[in-house]
């Protein structure tokens, strides 16, 4: 197997001269696409202006009205207030004892207690 050596600027030439390629195809068949897009909406246009596209007409007319008729009155039931499954186990937690200079809040932001801290220790 030969290794040929070529110099960087035969490289660049051969890359700039691919990218011009490939761009002229691109813009080819751009303007190919293109033409199409266009003579599709100049037959649907003339399709249009001769007649045979005819816009249908709406079959359903709505009336809208400012005024409100009720149709039966209702009995007003009063909501009950949600109850929040949360707040009793809120309530019976106890609050944990706060020690010095913070050495029971973890990394987590969670406050341990000293018997925690004591449990945690130990094992």
């Amino acid at each position: 197997m030969e290794i040929y050596n070529l110099s960087t600027g035969a490289i660049t030439a051969v890359g700039v001269s691919l990218l011009v390629i490939f761009s002229i195809v691109a813009l080819i068949i751009w303007n190919n696409k293109a033409k199409e897009q266009v003579n599709a909406l100049k037959s649907i246009d003339a399709k249009i202006q001769e007649g045979a596209l005819e816009t249908p007409e709406p079959e359903v007319v709505v009336e809208i009205t400012t005024e409100c008729e009720p149709e039966e009155e209702s009995e007003v039931v009063p909501v009950p207030e949600p109850e929040i499954a949360f707040a009793k186990e809120k309530e019976e937690e106890p609050e944990p004892e706060v020690m010095e200079n913070n050495y029971n809040v973890g990394k987590s932001g969670r406050v341990y207690s000293k018997n925690e801290l004591l449990e945690l220790i130990r094992s």
